[in-house]
């Protein structure tokens, strides 16, 4: 009973790490999509300035 709880319990952690580990992925290209979104509209700016 004990083995199989803690079992599940490492499996819990495992799949809660991964997702966390995803997260932040996620969120790293979504930083990186905002940088290019924030690029893109100065360039635009720039152009309509021109």
């Amino acid at each position: 009973m004990t083995l199989t709880l803690d079992n599940h319990s490492k499996t819990r952690e495992s799949s809660l790490t991964q997702a966390l580990r995803q997260i932040q992925e996620l969120n790293s290209k979504i930083a990186q999509l905002e940088q290019q979104h924030q690029d893109y509209v100065r360039e635009q700016q720039n152009l309509i300035s021109a």
